[in-house]
């Protein structure tokens, strides 16, 4: 049996992995001992975008996959509990990934949909501004998007978002099987952290060494398979 601790440092170690490999600027990755933890990135990534929302609900999905892949069971993957009817919850650190999953997942499927409609143009999330001056693209609230465009957002169903998670399931798999001893190699640095806690440059040098070059990363992430 694995300990607590041990779980959630192979958690986080998902997230940092899969969120490294789109080239994404790491600051710190905490595991703490009440079963809670968090990747922490420089926010330089588009995140209106369709493709950064894919990337983002990847990273979300990622920790629950990497604990998975240690304990060889997949029971507790955000599919199961989406499928299970849980709907997340937000806390002292955060939203919780199922939370971050669906909220995402919708989104993609919103655009998708008008997408097939002619009815979405991603150039204007970086070309069009709001009334408050700011590019949407500085936004995160999905609503504030809809009311930039003055779209109404279509209806999308349970079974479309499920589908949009399992996708994202299977991009983190990919990411995380390729890289395992990367994933292995920073859960490791956790449990032998005294706080818990590891910097972004700490990270970067154990990926580094251990199957996913820096140097490398921003290739990754031009030819992910989205």
């Amino acid at each position: 049996m694995l300990t607590l601790e041990e779980e959630v440092c192979y958690h986080e170690a998902g997230h940092a992995i899969v969120g490294l490999s789109y080239g994404w600027k790491l600051t710190s990755v905490a595991a703490r001992e009440d079963g809670t933890g968090e990747a922490m990135w420089l926010r330089v990534y588009d995140g209106s975008s369709l493709l950064e929302l894919k990337r983002k609900l990847t990273h979300a999905v990622a920790g629950e996959y990497g604990e998975g892949k240690l304990l060889d069971v997949y029971d507790n993957l955000v599919s199961r509990r989406i499928e299970a009817g849980e709907i997340g919850e937000t806390g002292p650190f955060g939203q919780n990934d199922t939370f971050k999953s669906l909220r995402d997942a919708r989104e993609i499927c919103r655009r998708l949909k008008l997408k097939q409609l002619g009815q979405w143009d991603e150039r204007k999330l970086v070309r069009r501004k709001c009334t408050s001056g700011y590019p949407s693209f500085h936004m995160t609230q999905a609503g504030l998007y809809w009311s930039c465009y003055g779209v109404q957002p279509p209806d999308v169903t349970f079974e479309e978002i499920l589908a949009e998670v399992v996708r994202a399931e299977d991009r983190a798999a990919r990411v995380v099987d390729k890289h395992w001893r990367a994933v292995e190699a920073v859960a490791y640095a956790l449990l032998d952290s005294p706080n818990g806690i590891l910097t972004g440059e700490q990270v970067t040098e154990l990926v580094d060494r251990h199957g996913l070059p820096v140097s490398v990363q921003e290739r990754a992430r031009r030819n992910q398979d989205e």
